[in-house]
């Protein structure tokens, strides 16, 4: 009994001394990490890369880093200042190794082109965000406002064509591809295509059917001679070309 008694004791210590090792190796271990994790972010920035950019120019981004002191770039305050530029959504930075950074943007979808009569022009996302057009290398269509408007308070012309418009370029990329300049008179639409400023007429209350129905004309070849020509779908039922 007496030897069972102390082979027991002694598996008992054995074990204890096991789980004390793994707890230091453990406690090494996580050391380490937290270690090379705080070194890895210590490290000096000298490279980056901007990803996720399809409608703005990604030289305002350089332009911020390049008037960073050295000491400052970091995540923290890199993701800050580029927040507060108006065409971004959300921003993520991440080290892909010690000395360099990915800039991981996601802007905010412009919808229209907003001309006041004063000559500002501006773009609106589809939630009515302003966004200054010195951003945009890329075209949008344009519509010319009547009145000049603030942020959030805009007249009813303008939130009426960004909701239009917002459908058409989700329902029908072709013909909001085409589209450069939209106007409105009352109940009726006017877009202006592109090159040809082949001019579109509908009203508002059935312009999804009959925006369908030039998605797909646009998708057919005998398209061509309805260029440069006007397209009346003012009268329901029918299309009337002039």
């Amino acid at each position: 009994m007496a030897g069972e008694r102390s082979k027991v004791l002694e598996f008992k210590e054995l074990n204890n001394r096991s789980i004390v090792n793994l707890f230091i190796i453990l406690i090494i271990i996580s050391s380490l990490i937290i270690f090379s994790l705080s070194w890895f972010k210590q490290k000096p920035i000298k490279s980056y890369e901007i990803v996720g950019l399809k409608y703005f120019k990604k030289e305002f981004i350089d332009s911020i880093l390049k008037n960073q002191r050295p000491e400052n770039i970091n995540e923290s305050n890199l993701s800050k200042a580029l927040s507060n530029l108006d065409f971004v959504q959300n921003v993520k930075i991440y080290r892909t190794d010690p000395e360099k950074i990915v800039i991981e943007v996601k802007e905010k979808e412009p919808i229209i082109e907003i001309a006041e009569k004063d000559g500002i022009v501006w773009l609106l996302d589809s939630n009515l965000n302003k966004i200054e057009n010195k951003y945009a290398f890329a075209s949008f269509p344009r519509f010319y406002c009547s009145s000049q408007f603030e942020q959030k308070n805009f007249p009813a012309e303008i939130k009426d064509i960004v909701k239009i418009m917002a459908q058409i370029k989700r329902n029908f990329p072709k013909f909001y591809r085409n589209i450069s300049e939209v106007r409105i008179n009352g109940e009726e639409i006017t877009f202006f295509t592109n090159s040809s400023r082949t001019e579109v007429k509908m009203m508002k209350r059935n312009f999804p059917e009959n925006a369908l129905y030039v998605e797909r004309l646009l998708a057919r070849k005998d398209f061509l001679p309805f260029l440069k020509k006007e397209l009346d779908f003012r009268f329901d039922g029918f299309l009337v070309v002039r």
